[in-house]
């Protein structure tokens, strides 16, 4: 089974071959995509994305108050 978020992109920051994308779809969601499939796809601030992805693939992390 797949997971299916949908929402806006934040924020996108490369770093070398990959781009880290961060997307509010009600709670934070952060990907990895290739540079290439960033810009083919239009991904940017303010774009509407849908994610999906295998719970297997999933890894919480803890993030502590600022």
């Amino acid at each position: 089974a797949r997971n299916t978020f949908s929402g806006t992109v934040t924020r996108v920051v490369p770093s070398g071959l990959v781009v880290r994308v961060e997307i509010d779809a009600g709670l934070p969601l952060v990907g990895v995509m290739t540079a290439r499939s960033v810009s083919e796809l239009g991904v940017a601030p303010g774009a509407t994305l849908t994610a999906e992805f295998k719970a297997a693939a999933t890894h919480l992390v803890h993030r502590r108050s600022r």
